[in-house]
Parts: structure tokens; C-alpha cells; sequence
């Protein structure tokens, strides 16, 4: 318990919504990208625009907790 409270949460709250954020994204970009909604062109296109940055977040993300768990496990 030697880690401060925004850390233990983080351990908590990223992997949750990394094991859910993923896998909606990757549903949405694919949905999306068959054009088979009755959406505009635009629309989708930012829709799909949308779902990559939050996938890009989500996966950073995950990737940082990676790098600041390795020293702190190390004490």
C-alpha cells in the first residue's frame, strides 16, 4: 500500500476501460467504414475520425501505465 491513491486508482480504472474501450472502437471504426448507415459521408467520416483518437488515447494510455507500474514494482 505504498503507492499513492491516484495511482491505485489508475490501476483499476485503466485496464476497465481499456478491455471495454477497445473493442467498441474497433466495432465502430469497422461498422462505420462499410457505409452501410444511413449517415452523410460526413458524418461518418468524423464518427470514424472519433473512434480512432479515442483508440489512440486508450491504447497511449495503457502504454504509460505499462512504463510507470515497471519502477514501482521495482521498490
Amino acid at each position: 500500500m505504498g503507492q499513492p491513491v491516484i495511482i491505485q486508482v489508475e490501476n483499476i480504472c485503466y485496464p476497465i476501460l481499456a478491455i471495454v474501450g477497445v473493442p467498441a472502437n474497433l466495432v465502430t471504426i469497422i461498422i462505420l467504414s462499410r457505409e452501410i448507415c444511413d449517415l452523410s459521408k460526413c458524418v461518418t467520416r468524423y464518427f470514424v475520425a472519433m473512434a480512432v483518437a479515442d483508440l489512440s488515447v486508450l491504447l497511449q494510455c495503457e502504454n504509460n501505465m505499462q512504463v510507470v507500474e515497471s519502477p514501482l514494482t521495482k521498490v
